[in-house]
């Protein structure tokens, strides 16, 4: 089989997520009908090759990524398992697991948006059913919580399949192998992603999700709100959780002045509150949980951060980055 360094290389890159060691990795890549294949019995990824005279063959991973990095501009694999005339570790093809394949979809989601809601899924082995990202495709939504706190992503398309749990390990997994908007679709209990010339079967995670949209505000003529510029939010707040670090203070007061200022204050020192421009009509003293409320701020991707709450449910912070994300924290009101 002879293929260009540069098209096996990147391959290779597109399957180092799955092939890290606390993925349990089956450590060989199979090479069948001008196909890469790599897995860890939990994700499965399957890449088109433009190659020439492909071949059936088991190659070592890590032996096989060397001897690509080493080599100049082509690639030749013979039989036998060499590599551009360098022997590496072959293994019998009837070894490399079964792979379940089901046909691609139309239905669209935002790969960017799924990793940014999987970094709030729980690592708490008691809410087993939330250790996944939730694809409700009945909602559209992407959702994800860690028990405490929920996080939803509107950037999907997904009409046309049934709603199930993508397990956040996988994502992770997936990483390097996508990015943008890809196609997915759900049948037999596996998941297909795919985009370009690179398809990834995933094992869904097996439970039931919890109804998420008993515990999202409703809209109503109550409703309260102030946007704030994220960067100036971010360095403020970020500031003010630093010098309460040593003091062990877990919330972080905010409270609106006028219908132009908020006040983030310094529980150990009142003189290092500090004061940035809003527009609101919240009249209001709460506090946040900078533990939780830091994995949202420190991934935000915007100009404008809005918060809203509402006397339907005043335990609560709905706050928006963007069209796509908003979170559902939890307040403290003081």
């Amino acid at each position: 089989m002879k293929i260009e360094k540069r098209e096996l290389l990147q391959a290779l890159q597109k399957i180092q997520g799955i092939q890290k060691k606390q993925n349990y990795a089956i450590p060989s890549v199979l090479f069948r009908d001008g196909f890469l294949y790599s897995t860890n019995l939990e994700v499965t990824i399957k890449i088109k090759l433009n190659c020439q005279e492909p071949i059936t063959i088991v190659l070592d991973y890590k032996e096989l990524k060397f001897c690509v990095k080493k080599a100049n501009e082509y690639i030749e694999i013979t039989k036998d398992g060499k590599i551009n005339g360098i022997q590496i570790v072959k293994y019998a093809v009837n070894n490399f697991p079964e792979i379940k394949e089901i046909p691609l979809s139309s239905a669209l989601i935002n790969f960017d948006a799924l990793k940014f809601v999987s970094k709030f899924v729980t690592k708490d082995i008691i809410h087993d059913s939330l250790k996944g990202v939730y694809i409700d495709c009945i909602e559209n939504k992407l959702v994800a919580s860690d028990g405490t706190q929920i996080i939803i992503s509107n950037d999907c398309s997904l009409a046309e399949l049934t709603s199930f749990i993508i397990p956040g390990k996988s994502i992770k997994a997936l990483a390097k192998t996508f990015k943008g908007h890809i196609n997915i679709n759900y049948q037999n209990n596996i998941i297909a992603l795919s985009k370009d010339n690179v398809i990834a079967y995933v094992i869904p995670h097996d439970g039931v999700y919890p109804n998420y949209k008993l515990v999202i505000p409703k809209k109503t003529s109550y409703l309260q709100y102030f946007k704030v510029n994220y960067k100036e939010f971010k360095n403020a707040f970020e500031i003010i959780a630093e010098m309460q670090k040593s003091k062990k203070h877990k919330y972080i007061p905010m409270k609106t002045i006028g219908n132009n200022k908020l006040k983030i204050y310094n529980v150990a020192n009142d003189n290092n509150s500090i004061i940035i421009d809003v527009e609101s009509n919240m009249l209001i003293t709460v506090a946040l949980d900078y533990n939780l409320f830091k994995t949202f701020l420190n991934n935000c991707n915007t100009n404008i951060l809005f918060f809203e709450s509402n006397d339907m449910s005043r335990e609560i912070l709905h706050i928006k980055h963007s069209d796509y994300f908003y979170g559902i924290m939890p307040l403290k009101f003081i």
